[in-house]
């Protein structure tokens, strides 16, 4: 399980600091609200990194507090870009409606289920701290 454990923590690093760069270079960052997952993913990065490197236990108690609300973060973001979406189709179609108008708020401008990436670092980082420490 160790090995696992491992495997898991790197995958953890490795898409937190994916993430980040995505957000950085598509410009997540212009209001607080953006800034919300590029925190969250600095953190959760830095955990990870600190529970790499030290074996301790104070990044795995930061994972244990940040998984969660990234898990959260990432429901509420696909909400909200989903919502803006929405908001922008029917401003531009107000005739929209039905299947119609939830497809063209999928596939807007704002990637609808982009921020659900979030979701599967936070699950990451959830599982690794359920796999006891051999």
């Amino acid at each position: 399980m160790g090995t696992i454990r491992q495997y898991i923590l790197i995958l953890l690093i490795v898409s937190s600091a994916g993430l980040l760069a995505e957000l950085y270079l598509l410009g997540h960052y212009e209001d607080g609200w953006q800034l919300i997952p590029v925190g969250l993913l600095l953190l959760g990065l830095l955990a990870g990194l600190i529970t790499f490197m030290t074996k301790g236990n104070s990044g795995r108690m930061a994972l244990r507090i940040l998984s969660p609300v990234m898990v959260i973060s990432a429901i509420v973001g696909t909400f909200l870009h989903f919502q803006g979406n929405q908001e922008f189709e029917l401003e531009m179609y107000p005739d929209l409606s039905g299947w119609e108008l939830i497809w063209e708020s999928l596939t807007g401008a704002t990637p609808a289920l982009s921020p659900a990436a979030m979701f599967f670092v936070g699950a990451l980082g959830w599982i690794y701290i359920q796999i006891p420490k051999e």
